[in-house]
């Protein structure tokens, strides 16, 4: 937190707005990468999908984006309303009641020919 209000990190314009829009991106990305961990019952997902997350944010947006902007990046509107809607379509979901404990062991997939 100190480090975005004083503009050294994931920091748009407006330092409070990018605060707010950094707490929303990591809550809602959290969850996403939590229910990928419980789902699966092993940490390795997870690890990858961190990865891929800051491959997408740090690699490709920071790399379309000139300046400074609000919209894209770890603090941006963009970011933070895709994560948070991910978040929002697994809770409300068809398939959110398929959680499962991380010691129960993971169900097979269907075989289908």
């Amino acid at each position: 937190m100190p480090l975005i209000l004083s503009g050294q990190y994931a920091t748009g314009p407006h330092s409070a707005l990018s605060l707010f829009l950094f707490f929303v991106q990591i809550v809602a990305s959290s969850y996403l990468i939590g229910y990928v961990r419980l789902k699966t019952g092993s940490i390795w997902p997870a690890v990858w999908a961190h990865a891929l997350w800051n491959t997408v944010i740090q690699g490709v947006f920071d790399a379309c984006t000139k300046g400074v902007s609000n919209w894209v990046g770890e603090s941006g509107m963009l970011t933070a309303i895709g994560a948070l809607s991910l978040a929002l379509l697994l809770v409300r979901g068809r398939w959110s009641d398929f959680r499962r404990s991380p010691s129960a062991a993971p169900e097979p997939l269907p075989c289908r020919l």
